[in-house]
């Protein structure tokens, strides 16, 4: 099963899927997960005016937020994750300078 790790973790159940119509060549299969429910009553959050985002101000924010990235050796797959994580992060904290 291809997944995040995160998401690997939310796996309840999976397996082949017998209800479905079995003239199909391959085995239908499903897979479950758990996830929070979302709170509607919550206090939404603010929306971007992305036709307002100053592009400058994003790359030069991102491009700050990303120096720590650098040379990083990328040869398990938690470091792969864990960089995409702080990427992740990085692009958010760069969009959250130049909308402001």
């Amino acid at each position: 099963m291809f997944t995040t790790a995160v998401l690997e973790q939310q796996v309840v159940r999976y397996g082949i899927e017998m209800k479905v119509d079995q003239s199909l060549d391959h085995l239908p299969i499903y897979t479950e997960f758990e996830w929070e429910r979302i709170d509607k009553t919550k206090e939404s959050k603010s929306r971007r005016a992305w036709k307002s985002i100053n592009i400058e101000k994003f790359s030069e924010s991102l491009n700050h937020y990303i120096e720590h990235l650098e040379d990083r050796p990328l040869t398990t797959r938690a470091e792969i994750n864990q960089l995409t994580y702080e990427l992740i992060k990085d692009i958010k904290s760069a969009v959250e300078d130049s909308t402001l």
